[in-house]
């Protein structure tokens, strides 16, 4: 192994049992009183900026507006979604209906060839309306799908504003 300088890589520590040096049963706090430690002393070092309780509501405000809106076009997803499923179930049953009319129609005609001609004209009433029912379906799922992006895409462009205006009064 070549010698990188950095013991990590090189094999450097040997047999060093690194995890004893942090092994919680050698710590005892039993006789450590918290209550008397001054946790606000551990912040000194970072100098962190007084926070602006202004700008702070402000921006609480703004992902509460957030919220409210991501909550209304998952409403509008789910309620589109409930819509779709049930037309679905809407056609299944109006299929099994006409699948039954069909099947009594095909099976009174005379001749083979009068059941034959009946039996290409239902397949191609059952095409056109599974056509039909498709297409009604995809409307649906892109009408609602297209309403949540357009929700939140104008969310997001009014949040970015609302953030930059509070960034600008902060310099």
């Amino acid at each position: 192994m070549a010698n990188t300088g950095n013991p990590f890589f090189n094999g450097g520590f040997g047999n060093a049992d690194l995890s004893a040096w942090f092994d919680p049963s050698k710590f005892d706090f039993s006789n450590f009183d918290f209550s008397k430690f001054d946790f606000s002393k551990l912040n000194t070092p970072f100098q962190m900026p007084a926070v602006d309780s202004a700008a702070t509501a402000a921006m609480v405000e703004i992902q509460q507006k957030n919220l409210e809106v991501l909550a209304a076009a998952n409403r509008i997803a789910f309620e589109g979604a409930r819509a779709l499923l049930e037309r679905q179930v809407e056609i299944v049953r109006e299929t099994m209906t006409e699948a039954a009319e069909a099947v009594t129609e095909i099976s009174v005609g005379t001749t083979v060839e009068a059941r034959i001609a009946k039996q290409a004209e239902v397949t191609k009433s059952v095409y056109e309306k599974g056509v039909t029912n498709m297409r009604e379906l995809t409307e649906l799922s892109s009408k609602s799908s297209r309403e949540a992006v357009d929700l939140l895409n104008s969310r997001v462009a009014e949040s970015i504003e609302e953030v930059v205006a509070q960034l600008n009064k902060a310099a």
